[in-house]
């Protein structure tokens, strides 16, 4: 078992397998860059109105796409206000309105895969202030490959038991490679990188 964390998110890169790479989330563009340096095609998302593609995001060997669009479990409207705190790794999506913050587009995962005909991902990255726990839930099938996830308590504390029902909901497909607290970005103990891979792989 090859375990390798590739900016700050683990990959079990032993089972890699040359499908599309889902980078949500992406400020920085380095998961999904370096992933599409070995040879995936990668969607990047991100909302933030702020983030531009690096002109050679379209010069990879292989085709990427970014659309500034915000990842949403079942139920989401299709446009959310996105809370632009100061710190850019912190904003994340409401309901409520703040003077200044803009509307963004959603997404379902279904919708996002019909829309490009991807049936499975190689690797879900998920890095999107809390929206991942519905995003996570919502799943109704073994979609990818591998889900690597950073869990945003201090954006939406929802406890123990919330991360326990997604690793429960996770489990009908789904083995947990990597799942434990740690300490990271000066805050505390969090699960800031979980790794799930596909039972049938692990």
């Amino acid at each position: 078992m090859t375990v390798e964390i590739i900016h700050e998110h683990s990959v079990r890169t032993d089972l890699l397998s040359k499908l599309p790479v889902l980078d949500a989330g992406c400020l920085g563009f380095g998961f999904g860059f370096e992933l599409a340096k070995r040879g995936h095609p990668v969607v990047f998302l991100d909302p933030a109105p702020d983030i531009e593609p690096p002109v050679n995001t379209f010069d990879l060997p292989l085709w990427a796409s970014f659309s500034r669009t915000a990842l949403v479990g079942r139920g989401y409207p299709p446009r959310m206000r996105l809370r632009m705190t100061h710190d850019r790794q912190a904003r994340h999506l409401t309901h409520a309105s703040y003077e200044g913050d803009p509307l963004v587009d959603t997404i379902t995962l279904p919708a996002l895969m019909a829309s490009l005909h991807i049936e499975q991902w190689d690797v879900l990255k998920l890095d999107i202030e809390g929206a991942e726990y519905d995003v996570l839930m919502a799943i109704d099938g073994p979609i990818a490959r591998q889900i690597s996830v950073e869990f945003h308590e201090h954006c939406f504390p929802r406890g123990d038991a919330a991360i326990a029902r997604v690793v429960e909901h996770l489990g009908q497909w789904y083995v947990p490679v990597r799942h434990e607290k740690d300490k990271r970005h000066c805050l505390p103990e969090n699960w800031w990188d979980s790794l799930f891979v596909l039972r049938e792989l692990a």
